[in-house]
């Protein structure tokens, strides 16, 4: 019986590959981040080369497309903080304010813009 045991075992152990024709000529490619996020993340880029005009422009595209974002009028804030415009920066804390209360980098940028 033990012998019978040692013999198939390796038969037993070697798994069938089943290919299913569809599956194998088919490739599918889901992107699942949002469009704005994308955008969000070009702006950043250019926030951290200091282009602050571009980066505005997607910011503000990135609002439109995805009105619950808050952190791209974080990012807008601390735009208008840096650029010495403080009454649209408020703007802009308000809004993120108003879809993220308490918010720890709302509240950072607030003071900032304060002093």
């Amino acid at each position: 019986m033990l012998v019978c045991v040692c013999l198939f075992t390796p038969i037993l152990a070697q798994k069938k590959k089943r290919k299913h024709p569809v599956a194998d000529s088919i490739q599918t490619v889901v992107d699942t981040i949002p469009h704005y996020i994308r955008l969000y993340d070009s702006a950043c880029k250019l926030i951290d080369s200091a282009k602050y005009a571009s980066a505005i422009g997607l910011l503000k595209k990135v609002a439109k497309e995805g009105p619950d974002y808050y952190m791209a009028h974080n990012k807008m804030a601390y735009i208008f903080i840096k650029e010495e415009k403080f009454k649209e920066a408020f703007k802009s804390l308000d809004y993120a304010e108003k879809i993220r209360p308490l918010n720890f980098e709302t509240c950072k940028l607030r003071g900032i813009a304060f002093f």
